[in-house]
């Protein structure tokens, strides 16, 4: 069934024109490569030799989340030094969910979250990538301290996502099925909040393009949602952790669902390239969904 539906959903998303050649695949693995490595050499002057041993992780982690943000965030008004920021936000967000998720995963207790730049000590003698999550998580925020405050209510509100965006995490490995509401802010939120930090610095700021974004973001958000579940959905089965793959096909037709999700993610794109967004970072889009359903590296941090 994975491969049938991971194959289904390829073939929808190649008629739906969501596709990515080599040429765009070593483009912009390249840059996650050059964004990751940046950033981590960045890291590595605030946190010490002790993370070098993990420069892997986080160069794939780091370059993955920066390249997302600089695709999400294109449409946002906002400088050129802004616009760096936000994708080392980006890096500093998805790394800090990898590593939360890589302990949920592993059944230990669940890490306390940081949420705020209050300094904390690296750890003294390195370890996997979880023990430097208060390092990142710290580091996030104090980046994010350091955009222009131009929206301060917006500044709140990413605090609050946060907040929810954690606590989806932790719904959503409950022995339960996951409720709708976890399974869309879980997916839906940590998208949200590569984008939301643009429009604290956004200049100008006009009301009605933030709350088109942001719908925008959930839905982009959704989509990767539907396209984790149809990848994951046989290793699920065999867990006994059904997904909400499972309770769509209880409606409708596995070929009706991928048509949906594909045409999903052909409407996010159309709509990134009505808000003008540069075509440089236009495969950005597809060599992310791509590589997610190939399982390829460039999924990493997703």
């Amino acid at each position: 069934m994975h491969l049938d539906l991971s194959r289904a959903l390829a073939g929808e998303l190649t008629a739906a024109g969501v596709i990515a050649d080599n040429d765009q695949k070593n483009f912009v693995s390249a840059r996650i490569s050059w964004r990751g490595t940046k950033l981590f050499e960045d890291l590595e002057s605030e946190f010490g030799e002790g993370v070098t041993e993990l420069r892997e992780q986080f160069v794939s982690g780091l370059g993955m989340g920066a390249v997302a943000a600089e695709f999400v965030t294109a449409p946002v008004p906002v400088t050129p030094a802004c616009r760096r920021a936000l994708a080392d936000l980006g890096g500093l967000l998805i790394l800090s969910v990898t590593a939360f998720d890589r302990v949920l995963d592993s059944g230990r207790p669940p890490p306390e979250v940081r949420y705020s730049a209050t300094p904390v000590s690296p750890p003294v003698h390195g370890g996997p990538l979880e023990a430097w999550l208060p390092s990142i998580q710290t580091e996030y925020f104090r980046r994010l301290d350091r955009l222009p405050q131009r929206q301060p209510a917006i500044r709140t509100l990413a605090d609050s996502i946060m907040r929810r965006m954690y606590a989806a995490e932790l719904g959503s490995v409950s022995p339960q099925p996951a409720s709708r509401s976890t399974w869309w802010r879980k997916n839906v939120l940590p998208i949200v909040m590569l984008g939301l930090p643009a429009w604290i610095a956004a200049d100008p700021f006009h009301s009605s393009s933030f709350f088109r974004h942001l719908m925008w973001l959930a839905r982009l958000g959704e989509f990767f949602g539907w396209v984790d579940d149809c990848v994951d959905h046989a290793e699920d089965v065999i867990l006994g952790q059904a997904n909400r793959i499972d309770f769509r096909l209880r409606s409708t037709s596995r070929e009706h669902l991928v048509h949906w999700i594909a045409a999903q993610g052909k409407r996010v794109l159309a709509q990134w390239d009505l808000a003008s967004g540069p075509p440089a970072l236009r495969s950005t889009f597809a060599v992310i969904v791509w590589s997610w359903i190939e399982n390829q590296p460039a999924r990493a941090g997703f």
